[in-house]
């Protein structure tokens, strides 16, 4: 009888959880309020990999998949709730690909995408913010290394040492000398890729950003700004955070917005 009846209220309190966290992650499709989908993009930016479901401040990872955030971007952007999306932005950099795989994605988006730079963003994280409509940062905000690019290679091939590190910074000067165990073909492949690839950041960027490449090309690389500096040069357009942010978009589209943190829902419901 014992065992029956804590069967009965075990199930009762399993019900009544469900419940409650049913209620305390719906959409806004389900509540169909207007709301503004919040996403962070914390340590480096990589193709593939996870992140962005782990609770704020507990990003076991150590970084975001481009991958998983355009399909974020692309679920939310169908949600005729969702009005528009801030991404907080707390990246050192990361791959290539997959900081323009977010950029081009965002660059074809109908709904507002505003980022937010929560801490850092500096290579790749600053080139996924310039991508977006506008950009908010703290005062104490880091942000630089704009057009920063390098390789580095160290390896054994056929029993012969190859080190070879060809940075953003470098790639103008450096000489085959500088690279152990690369014949000159090698060497230059290696040099003309850095180089193409800062090339490229520093045009879009200047691009994104209505900048003249010159300009972007004389703090492209090592220079890193707080806040205020950053300002100053037009890298970013205000000092606020994502309440800031989130006050401009309700102006701006004339409505009160309900905010969904990302990290706040559980995986299974996308």
């Amino acid at each position: 009888m014992k065992q029956k009846l804590f069967a009965i209220l075990l199930l009762i309190v399993i019900i009544f959880g469900l419940f409650y966290l049913s209620n305390n992650n719906l959409t806004a499709a389900q509540n169909k309020k207007p709301a503004i989908m919040v996403i962070n993009i914390d340590g480096e930016i990589v193709v593939n990999g996870y992140g962005i479901f782990e609770k704020r401040g507990q990003n076991r990872t150590g970084g975001t998949s481009s991958t998983n955030i355009i399909r974020m971007l692309e679920f939310y952007s169908k949600d005729d709730s969702i009005k528009a999306f801030i991404l907080e932005i707390d990246s050192y950099g990361g791959q290539t690909v997959g900081k323009e795989e977010i950029a081009r994605y965002i660059k074809r988006m109908d709904k507002p995408v505003i980022a937010v730079i929560t801490n850092k963003a500096l290579s790749s994280g600053y080139f996924v913010a310039a991508s977006t409509d506008k950009i908010y940062a703290s005062e104490s905000s880091q942000i630089g290394e704009i057009g920063n690019t390098f390789i580095y290679v160290n390896r054994n091939r056929g029993g012969q040492e190859q080190v070879c590190h060809i940075t953003s910074s470098s790639y103008k000067i450096v000489s085959q000398s500088d690279c152990k165990g690369f014949d000159y073909l090698t060497f230059e492949r290696l040099r003309s890729y850095v180089g193409g690839s800062h090339e490229l950041l520093v045009s879009s960027i200047a691009e994104m950003r209505g900048l003249s490449k010159p300009f972007i090309e004389n703090i492209s690389n090592d220079k890193i700004m707080a806040g205020e500096e950053a300002l100053q040069l037009k890298l970013i357009d205000e000092i606020g955070t994502t309440q800031d942010a989130v006050t401009w978009l309700e102006k701006e589209l004339n409505t009160k917005l309900w905010i969904i943190y990302l990290r706040d829902m559980s995986s299974n419901q996308t």
